[in-house]
């Protein structure tokens, strides 16, 4: 049972890599200046796939490090992000949407992407007590029967801000 299982999740890489080709699918995944939901449901019209299937290839070919959620009456069921540039995402698969995300804590219309928010990092990640919290931006897509899409993104830091942060502390 194990190896079918991982049979089919390499099978669905592979077929996702032939529908989406990365050297052509990496240029219309960063031509706008922002990551926002809109594009993935275009994208995925265009390249006749699952939103889903359009969202984890967006996560690995977007420049800037971004999640993508997928959830089902208040809980996610899956999420892709880059593992080496995104901070981990606490709630696990399966876990309610945090209380304080986008997704909760407004009405959204139906298939139309919400405007993009700054959220509170503390609901998506472990924020341990001296570490600087990135500014984490969400973006949510509800769709029909209880499914809905979140889009993560988290505001690039420039080195010279973290070389003055780190000379504040040493004051």
């Amino acid at each position: 049972m194990m190896v079918s299982i991982h049979w089919e999740a390499e099978a669905n890489r592979f077929s996702s890599l032939l529908l989406v080709p990365p050297p052509i699918f990496r240029k219309e995944a960063n031509a706008s200046r922002e990551p926002k939901l809109q594009e993935i449901v275009r994208l995925a019209r265009r390249y006749e796939v699952s939103k889903e299937v359009l969202g984890r290839a967006y996560v690995d070919y977007r420049a800037e490090p971004v999640a993508f959620v997928v959830t089902h009456n208040g809980r996610i069921l899956r999420y892709f992000c880059r593992k080496n540039d995104f901070p981990f995402i606490s709630p696990r698969w399966g876990d309610p949407i945090p209380r304080g995300s986008l997704l909760t804590r407004k009405r959204h219309e139906q298939s139309v992407a919400s405007e993009v928010e700054e959220t509170d990092a503390a609901q998506w990640f472990d924020v341990s007590r001296g570490n600087r919290v990135p500014t984490l931006f969400e973006q949510v897509y509800p769709q029909q029967q209880g499914y809905a899409l979140i889009l993560l993104s988290i505001e690039s830091v420039e080195e010279d801000d973290e070389d003055e942060d780190r000379d504040w502390n040493r004051r």
